[in-house]
């Protein structure tokens, strides 16, 4: 049977929607309340996230979790440390904010990402029917490890809606982008604009090694570290760059590594308990210094159940002024 042209086309038009609206299936999964697989959502068009919602009864806290400059989920489907919060009564939502390749209007590096995109996504959980019930909007943490660290603070300064914050191995400056090619750009923008960062020397030789040692060796012989110390050099770009942890609506916990090979998150977090230290921050903040690299979890495993006692702690924290304030 011959087919004409006309047909063809009709043919060619189906096929290419039927495969743009399968990319967008990504969003109506419903939530499963007490299921530990995720469920896969879209909301914004800005990011992907996955919900997993605790059994526990009642409203609970949800944890937004960021990851790093890996691309990806920061954990597999049933990973045991998502089980560990769902366990204790916490809600987790992951957010992967770039992707390769491009899906949509999804970035494909983590480079002028909107910082508005993850507080609208929340919002969209929250006026859910599906999910609201579930959820104390009183109780809304993030939590970021490395970039997602950098990431956690920086979104925590600017949206009082998150009401406490945990920064894995984190940065007290916005740094570049994650590439270290000659043009700078921010990795986030707010309002429109990119964020203030610290670029890293071009032509340095500490950036030449970390671009060499990021090609040639694995992630765990990496060194990031002295590239990101000659940045700080630059004053007046870190002053520009410096995160308002000062202006965070509760408390806080940061965990470094005393050896971290990525960059130097413990000078880096010591920094920041300095500030609020100077600013009079007004709730608890609370630093971990594990002898570890850059992946304290890995190299200290006791470190992880410290960090959930903390948590636990922080949420009794914002539960007792919330009832002070009513």
């Amino acid at each position: 049977m011959r087919i004409s042209r006309y047909n063809l086309y009709i043919i060619v038009s189906v096929f290419f929607v039927t495969c743009l609206s399968w990319a967008a299936q990504i969003t109506v999964v419903p939530a499963v309340k007490g299921q530990y697989e995720p469920e896969a959502y879209l909301a914004s068009q800005h990011l992907v996230t996955n919900l997993h919602l605790s059994e526990k009864e009642g409203k609970r806290p949800l944890i937004l979790i960021l990851g790093g400059s890996n691309e990806g989920f920061t954990h597999v489907p049933g990973d045991w440390r998502i089980k560990d919060f769902l366990e204790r009564g916490y809600h987790v939502l992951e957010a992967e904010f770039f992707l390769k390749p491009r899906i949509m209007t999804i970035p494909d590096k983590l480079s002028q990402i909107r910082l508005e995109s993850f507080w609208e996504e929340i919002e969209e959980y929250l006026k859910s029917e599906k999910t609201s019930p579930f959820i104390d909007p009183d109780l809304i943490g993030v939590m970021g490890t490395s970039k997602g660290g950098e990431l956690a603070l920086k979104l925590a300064s600017h949206y009082p809606q998150f009401k406490f914050v945990i920064g894995i191995v984190p940065s007290h400056v916005v740094f570049q982008a994650s590439n270290t090619s000659l043009y700078h750009y921010s990795s986030w923008t707010y309002q429109g604009q990119e964020v203030p960062f610290v670029p890293f020397p071009n032509f340095s030789i500490a950036t030449i090694w970390g671009v060499l040692t990021r090609i040639f060796c694995r992630s765990e012989n990496v060194n990031f570290t002295w590239m990101h110390s000659q940045a700080l050099k630059n004053a007046n770009a870190v002053e520009q760059a410096l995160i308002k942890v000062e202006n965070i609506n509760g408390p806080i916990l940061l965990i470094s590594g005393l050896r971290d090979q990525w960059w130097p998150s413990a000078e880096m977090s010591r920094m920041i308990m300095n500030r609020l230290e100077e600013k009079r921050f007004p709730h608890s903040y609370v630093h971990f210094e594990c002898d570890s690299d850059h992946f304290p979890f890995l190299r200290k495993p006791e470190a992880w159940g410290a960090m959930l006692d903390q948590i636990d702690k922080m949420v009794v924290y914002r539960r007792a002024l919330i009832k002070e304030m009513k």
